[in-house]
């Protein structure tokens, strides 16, 4: 998670509320199996990168 840009954060910030210098933090520290959860997807054919999040 630490090679999203800015561009690719910012719909997590909007959609969620999420403060914007915590949100960076969390995707700088992330390790698989944090609570919350950020999940990458990269299409094969294009190469377009998106990004998930939920909390359990």
């Amino acid at each position: 998670m630490r090679s999203m840009t800015p561009e690719e954060m910012a719909p997590l910030i909007d959609v969620f509320g999420l403060d914007e210098a915590w949100f960076r933090e969390l995707a700088e520290e992330y390790e698989p199996g944090f609570d919350p959860a950020l999940y990458h997807f990269q299409c094969l054919h294009c190469g377009v990168r998106r990004f998930g999040m939920d909390w359990s």
